[in-house]
């Protein structure tokens, strides 16, 4: 997958994304990644700044899913993540956050407020 994740072809690089997505709405939990996100964090690191729409968004909603079962782990990524001030990155991380901004979380609202 992390090969994958540097491929030339958008599609390749979004299956790297949604192939990991502990919980995709229309398939079965991957416990195995819910138990561990950090593979699929590995795999992220590679996407974070990817300029396709089709792949922001899926990691965008890879992080949103690793976030509702891994606060911990994903919040100070997207905090790091942050301070890299990409625009790409940034879009990543609002839509990310949109379920815990509509929540309140002050941390989701400051990482966001760091992103511009």
């Amino acid at each position: 997958m992390k090969k994958w994740a540097r491929d030339a072809n958008v599609h390749v690089r979004r299956l790297t994304s949604e192939g990991l997505r502990p919980r995709l709405p229309w398939a079965k939990k991957l416990d195995i990644f819910i138990d561990d996100p950090e593979p699929v964090l590995e795999v992220l690191e590679f996407l974070k700044a990817d300029n396709s729409s089709f792949v922001k968004k899926s990691v965008a909603n890879n992080m949103n899913d690793i976030l509702k079962d891994n606060y911990g782990v994903a919040m100070p990524i997207l905090q790091r993540w942050a301070g890299l001030r990409n625009p790409h990155t940034n879009w990543i991380i609002k839509h990310a956050l949109r379920n815990r901004v509509k929540q309140s979380d002050r941390e989701a609202v400051k990482i966001i407020q760091r992103c511009g």
